[in-house]
């Protein structure tokens, strides 16, 4: 047994026989001063009042306790789950290609097309989050983080494909349903402007690896000297075969 187990139980000991004992301490107490038990009898009973509002507070305090624990234990939750889609979000972002099929990417979109939208995702993420704890406000989070992310096609694209998805999700607190109004506000605004840059159904071209980037210089590298060394050879003989059908 700790010491920290037997103190907590020698306390709890001392408590009940102190409980217990108290009439017997009254009694000698009686026996050396002399007390009239009915007259502060009389004088307990007005604290019977205060004793009933403090019992009340008392039990309000505890449902509050509660109802505090109750939410924090749903938010470690909730953060538990956001902490696992954002290390599988990375993991996709290392190699778009492998996790291509998984994620639902389309066909024609490039391995970077792929990252920006799971970046999207991280980053709203983060901004909801943060605006649902209160670190970021509504202010900031329209001129610094929802303004900057609309001016892009590829960020209306992205919000495009996933405001239903994120409207579906607003059932949960005001804080959430605050939250998608404002970035949905943003977007609206913004579609007002010209973008900066092509949407992903505009980009053509099928995702480059390093690789095959560096396969292709390799190709010119053969291919040039190649090509230069035909034509030296080449064009003499023609040049004199053609010199030959003019005389």
């Amino acid at each position: 047994m700790s010491r920290r187990y037997l103190y907590g139980l020698t306390v709890v000991l001392l408590v009940a026989f102190a409980v217990m004992a108290s009439p017997m301490f009254m009694d000698l107490i009686s026996r050396v001063i002399a007390v009239d038990w009915g007259l502060v009898g009389q004088v307990g009973e007005t604290y019977g009042g205060a004793s009933a509002v403090l019992a009340a507070l008392a039990f309000v305090a505890i449902a509050i306790s509660l109802i505090l624990q109750a939410s924090q234990l749903r938010s470690a939750r909730v953060q538990v789950v956001r902490n696992i889609h954002r290390d599988l979000l990375r993991l996709a972002m290392e190699n778009p290609s492998l996790y291509r099929p998984v994620i639902g990417a389309e066909a024609h979109a490039t391995d970077d097309d792929v990252r920006q939208h799971l970046y999207a995702v991280l980053w709203m993420n983060y901004m909801s989050l943060a605006f649902e704890e209160r670190v970021v406000f509504e202010s900031s989070l329209r001129k610094e983080m929802l303004r900057g992310m609309f001016t892009s096609q590829s960020g209306r694209d992205w919000w495009e494909r996933v405001r239903d998805a994120w409207h579906d999700g607003t059932r949960g607190s005001r804080a959430e349903r605050k939250f998608y109004e404002i970035v949905d506000s943003e977007y609206r605004r913004a579609l007002n402007s010209e973008p900066s840059g092509l949407s992903w159904e505009e980009r053509p071209g099928r995702p480059i690896s390093p690789d095959s980037a560096r396969s292709k210089r390799k190709w010119w590298v053969v291919v040039g000297p190649t090509a230069v060394a035909v034509v030296v050879l080449l064009v003499p003989k023609v040049g004199r075969r053609l010199y030959r059908r003019g005389q």
